[in-house]
């Protein structure tokens, strides 16, 4: 389940807790995020409606490297 808290939306996830903020105009999309317990930020921005599956495999890549590996 998720919170938000002054516009940030706080989850617990496997990873430990997100603290993430995003949106999108549609046809850009911005995403930023804050994995706390492993010490992990980025911000990721598209000119492009499809953004948030660029960001999904990103944040795959940037959580777990080994998935580069095992594909997607």
């Amino acid at each position: 389940k998720a919170h938000i808290g002054l516009g940030w939306f706080i989850e617990n996830t496997p990873y430990g807790r997100v603290i993430k903020h995003g949106g999108n105009n549609g046809d850009f999309r911005a995403n930023f995020k804050l994995y706390d317990d492993l010490g992990l930020a980025f911000m990721i921005t598209a000119n492009g409606n499809t953004g948030q599956f660029l960001v999904n495999q990103i944040e795959k890549i940037l959580i777990d490297p080994e998935v580069l590996k095992k594909g997607f």
